[in-house]
């Protein structure tokens, strides 16, 4: 059996970057594991980009059960309905941005516990920092790798279920 090419999905972003999106080896059906729906962790894709959401849920699918929202109030208000195992947010957005998204994520009681992953496609050096302040588990910069995002997702939740198996002092 020859190895399978690597392919990449490219694309304009709308705004003044390019982006590209590594999906890795393209697979048929037969290859991938069947993985019933139940049985996958939900993620939620916060982003204003509708061809960088639709590309990271093509890349994410087999993995994950995908939810997107277009803007951070709608998925602010998706997380708390919900409630997914992690959410990947874009930083920069129209309206509600992706700081304020996740600080208001992180100070709701129904959604404080799900680890956030912030995408960016700035280079500013503050912005661990500023991440670590608004309660993100991670920041990624854009374009992020598919096998990338998919290790920090894995991690993120990893690090999230241990930290709630953990006891609380006094308990």
């Amino acid at each position: 059996m020859s190895p399978r090419p690597q392919r990449s999905v490219w694309f304009a972003d709308r705004r003044v970057h390019s982006c590209a999106l590594d999906v890795g080896p393209l697979t048929r059906r037969a290859d991938v594991e069947p993985r019933g729906v139940f049985d996958r962790p939900n993620v939620l894709l916060i982003d204003d980009c509708a061809e960088q959401r639709d590309l990271y849920e093509f890349a994410l699918a087999r993995e994950f059960n995908i939810l997107t929202a277009a803007r951070g109030a709608e998925g602010a208000s998706l997380a708390a309905r919900e409630r997914p195992d992690a959410i990947i947010l874009d930083v920069l957005m129209p309206g509600m941005d992706g700081w304020e998204t996740c600080t208001h994520i992180k100070c709701n009681a129904r959604t404080a516990h799900i680890p956030v992953i912030l995408l960016t496609g700035t280079n500013d050096r503050d912005l661990s920092q500023h991440a670590i302040a608004v309660g993100a588990t991670a920041v990624l910069k854009k374009p992020c790798p598919a096998d990338r995002l998919r290790d920090a997702i894995l991690a993120a939740m990893s690090v999230s279920a241990h930290e709630r198996q953990r006891p609380r002092p006094g308990s």
